[in-house]
């Protein structure tokens, strides 16, 4: 693990949005040179915003950033970019209909003058050294969501990140193309890249982190060395309180079938099909699990069954009348409610919650 001075330092960092909601309150975030350190927490405990304020894209109310020992304070993701740290999202910031080469040319080119052959000796050189495997020319749209994130990474390494952020990596991956990340990981750390692993899996804290921050509630609640803890101290130290890992269930009372799906064919955004054929039924009282990986067909599938895209092929049933292809709004009023993935799709993040609720009545 690198010398003495941290890559990282955050000190007192405060975040106080105008609605007056306290995001973060006097955080201290120290991170290793060379280590991967895991910052922990539930959803809502502030570990985005934090890593957004070091990233430049955000402003802390209060609060200083210290990258390798000097004072930095950035007006933006480019400043960060240019002291070595590179942020991934849970959402890539690739372009969809072009190739991982004609991205990485545009992200070099945002940072000054690009050259398509030069941007391609540099990305091979970069997959030969650390084992990566990304198709340069294959447009992005056309890859599976792990190949998706090795180029993002890739694009990281392209512009020389020596800090890199990666905000819940996992929860898009497979199990396989988990593994395939902790060994990536795991050769950024042996070529001394810091990395900074927001999760709330317990699990992969464990497996790929040196040490861990917990937060809650905006909040720095401790700060271990990840083999002197075990995954229960972790799940006290997010909540709070024992969490129990055996969980009883009682058997579900369900009644009729509430939400009919019959032979559904949905297409996607690109007019491929995505959902072919899939029946299902919901009772009332259950609880109903789709289960699979990012991109194979589940939001097509919830937003043809909600009105939101038109159904090719098949029958949507609601309360014993038929739904199909019936305007979200009246689907709404029926009261099948789709809650998406996304904030920023259901809701107008610049309204208060008063105003969203009033948008619903409209």
């Amino acid at each position: 693990m690198g010398g003495s001075q941290p890559a990282v330092e955050m000190r007192g960092i405060t975040k106080v949005y105008p609605d007056g909601v306290v995001a973060l309150r006097d955080v201290d975030f120290t991170v290793r040179k060379g280590e991967v350190h895991g910052l922990l927490g539930e959803n809502g405990a502030g570990k985005t915003t934090l890593m957004r304020i070091l990233y430049g894209e955000i402003e802390p109310s209060r609060g200083e950033i210290w990258i390798f020992g000097r004072r930095v304070k950035f007006r933006g993701p480019w400043d960060a970019i240019r002291q070595g740290v590179y942020m991934v999202y849970q959402q890539f910031s690739l372009v969809p209909a072009f190739t991982v080469l004609e991205n990485l040319i545009l992200a070099s080119s945002s940072m000054g003058r690009a050259k398509l052959q030069d941007v391609r000796r540099k990305a091979e050189k970069i997959e030969r050294e650390i084992g990566l495997e990304v198709p340069l020319n294959a447009r992005v749209e056309e890859l599976s969501v792990g190949v998706q994130q090795k180029a993002e990474i890739l694009k990281a390494l392209m512009s020389e990140a020596k800090i890199l952020v990666l905000d819940e990596p996992t929860s898009v991956l497979t199990p396989i193309e988990v593994r395939e990340l902790m060994k990536l990981l795991s050769r950024l750390r042996e070529m001394g890249i810091t990395i900074i692993f927001i999760t709330h899996k317990l699990r992969e804290a464990k497996e790929i982190t040196d040490r861990i921050t917990v937060l809650r509630r905006g909040r720095v609640v401790k700060v271990v060395e990840t083999r002197d803890v075990s995954q229960e101290e972790l799940a006290k130290m997010m909540v709070g309180r024992e969490i129990t890992f055996d969980i009883t269930k009682k058997a579900a009372k369900v009644g009729a079938p509430l939400l009919v799906v019959k032979d559904l064919w949905v297409r996607d955004d690109r007019g491929l099909m995505a959902v072919k054929g899939v029946s299902f039924e919901l009772r009332a009282g259950e609880i109903l699990s789709i289960v699979g990986v990012a991109g194979n067909g589940q939001r097509e599938l919830v937003e043809a069954i909600v009105g939101i895209r038109p159904v090719e092929k098949g029958e949507v049933v609601f309360s014993g009348e038929s739904i199909t292809q019936m305007p979200p709004s009246e689907v709404y009023r029926r009261g099948l409610v789709y809650i998406p993935d996304s904030r920023a799709v259901g809701l107008i993040l610049d309204f208060n919650v008063t105003d969203n609720s009033i948008l619903t009545r409209l």
